[in-house]
């Protein structure tokens, strides 16, 4: 959790690798980005920042 990122990122990647999962980082140049995300989504990857707690769910729409 020292590694120069903020406590409430590193928190959820330490939850992502505490259920088995890993961190993939990317550096390419932005016009590779959307076939980049493409590759990794085929391969099953998924953005933390896009899992929403389902309780995080109901506030954010009430």
């Amino acid at each position: 959790m020292k590694i120069g990122i903020p406590d409430v990122e590193a928190r959820k990647f330490s939850d992502a690798f505490n259920r088995g999962g890993a961190v993939v980082t990317v550096r390419t140049r932005e016009i590779d980005a959307d076939n980049v995300h493409r590759l990794l989504s085929a391969c099953g990857a998924v953005d933390v920042d896009e899992r929403i707690r389902p309780e995080s769910r109901r506030r954010s729409t009430g």
